[in-house]
């Protein structure tokens, strides 16, 4: 175990402003690096190793209020990576987030579980919504730009099962939160589905979606009922 203020890095990215405290921090990434399919079957396609993206959560307790807030980072390393490019001349380079996040991530107010961590998978990013009574349904998020390129001039007909729309502008984060102290804008190219993954037709609460290359998990402690 090492002092984050200990260890030795290129650049530094900062985060807006905040008027919080930060109480704890968790970053995933799936798959790990060094992942390959296996060789028999040999898959048509699978995920590059090149590019993938990191959800970086920070559980935070704003000064304005006593009940925590949970904040969802997502960078792509192709953001990280062209700042350490530009670090090279300049060790420990610090990066305003005005130069690196408003462009370069996606910021969501919302808390994955803590206990079912595969939530990302390469380039795509899903969150379980609790408010739909009706049917129990998950925002997923793809961040690969080309398929939502893809889709659009297709006109959304290369997976017709998942209503893509396209990811086109400014996302705000200011009237859902006030963990930070100056006005939070993100933009990352993309597109996002909202999917009815559970009829809600038991007492049951389900506790988180997770995803992987080909399918979408719903999962519940109470229950030994997994739907793929």
């Amino acid at each position: 175990m090492t002092l984050y203020r200990d260890i030795s890095y290129i650049c530094r990215l900062q985060y807006p402003k905040m008027r919080a405290e930060v109480v704890d921090i968790l970053i995933r990434s799936e798959p790990t690096p060094g992942w390959r399919p296996p060789q028999f079957p040999q898959p048509p396609f699978f995920f590059t190793p090149s590019e993938r993206i990191f959800a970086v959560t920070l559980r935070v307790t704003p000064q304005a209020s006593t009940s925590e807030e949970c904040i969802v980072l997502v960078v792509p390393s192709s953001t990280i990576m062209a700042q350490v490019d530009l670090s090279h001349d300049t060790p420990r380079r610090r990066v305003p987030w005005k130069q690196w996040g408003p462009y370069g991530s996606h910021m969501l107010f919302r808390s994955p579980s803590e206990i079912w961590l595969f939530y990302v998978c390469g380039m795509k990013f899903i969150q379980l919504l609790p408010w739909n009574k009706k049917v129990k349904q998950a925002r997923v998020y793809d961040f690969n730009k080309y398929a939502a390129k893809r889709d659009v001039q297709n006109g959304q007909t290369t997976e017709p099962r998942l209503p893509w729309k396209r990811l086109g502008r400014l996302h705000s984060l200011n009237s859902q939160c006030s963990a930070f102290d100056e006005e939070v804008n993100t933009y990352l190219p993309g597109r996002v589905a909202v999917v009815d993954v559970m009829p809600n037709d038991t007492h049951q609460d389900w506790e988180a979606a997770m995803i992987g290359e080909d399918n979408i998990v719903v999962v519940s402690v109470g229950l030994s009922l997994f739907s793929v």
